[in-house]
């Protein structure tokens, strides 16, 4: 049963931890196996659990993401209604470890006296489930599923079904955010060495190049004698017998005695050309 259900469901899950445009499709096929009428998926903050929006400090994950409900009540929810939902503070009450119907904790009777229910009826909604997709130090992903009136026959069916599905999503936004960490470290450290006066490279243990800026780029073959432009990612072949015996020698004894990092200056073949040497600690 669970791989009948999460059949597809991987696949674009793999291909959003790449390309967020993704992602909406993702929420939809959730939305489609758990027979949902709308779905919402948020970051919310670690301690209060109130809204932030995914755009301002993850750009590359696009939240919140909205699939099923018009736009007309998306503004409507923003605009007024968003004041009135009780159900915000029921997620804030009640963290979704395990996820839940909101009836659980406010029954409709309850919901259809409040002013929020306005926004509700005309869409259908009468409950909703809410789960968390993935867990950090500072943030969760929430996930909202809006269901109509035939749910209430089908909750503990809802349950299984999503409970099968939460761990592919985990899995994919996990890897999403890791893959964006990644991308936010390369992009700090190209905007560090840019601002160097000085030709700079930053490889790891194998000659790859981790961060450059561009000046270092060009310019590092020059030393080796070669016209050649580098890239950030490929691999630098050395046969410059000096190069290559410093930096044996700085990665046997990276350090000073009083813990700063050991420096070389080797010069190259091309007269007017020399290289500092340093291991960068990670």
């Amino acid at each position: 049963m669970s791989s009948r259900i999460t059949s597809g469901l991987s696949e674009l899950v793999l291909q959003a931890a790449a390309d967020r445009t993704k992602w909406p499709a993702v929420l939809q096929c959730v939305i489609n196996k758990c027979g949902s009428v709308a779905g919402v998926i948020t970051l919310r903050d670690g301690e209060t659990a109130s809204l932030l929006l995914l755009d301002e400090t993850v750009p590359e994950l696009a939240a919140p993401l909205i699939q099923g409900l018009e736009a007309e009540f998306i503004a409507s929810y923003i605009d007024h209604y968003a004041a009135l939902d009780p159900w915000t503070m029921v997620e804030r009450e009640h963290y979704p470890y395990i996820p839940y119907f909101m009836s659980d904790h406010l029954s409709v009777a309850n919901l259809k006296e409040t002013g929020f229910w306005k926004w509700l009826e005309p869409q259908g909604i009468e409950d909703a489930v809410i789960a968390e997709i993935y867990q950090s130090h500072s943030h969760w992903i929430a996930l909202s599923l809006y269901f109509d009136k035939s749910a209430q026959d089908r909750k503990p069916q809802i349950l299984k079904e999503l409970g099968q599905l939460l761990p592919t999503l985990n899995t994919g936004w996990g890897i999403a955010e890791e893959i964006v960490g990644l991308r936010q470290k390369v992009l700090a450290g190209k905007s560090y060495l840019d601002g160097w006066p000085v030709p700079c490279l930053i490889l790891d243990e194998e000659f790859i190049i981790t961060s450059a800026n561009r000046t270092g780029l060009k310019q590092f073959p020059r030393f080796l004698g070669s016209s050649t432009v580098l890239a950030v990612g490929e691999v630098i072949t050395i046969d410059h017998q000096p190069l290559l015996e410093g930096i044996e020698t700085l990665l046997a004894n990276p350090q000073t005695g009083d813990g700063s990092p050991h420096a070389m200056c080797i010069k190259s073949k091309v007269p007017g050309y020399s290289i500092g040497i340093a291991v960068v600690a990670h």
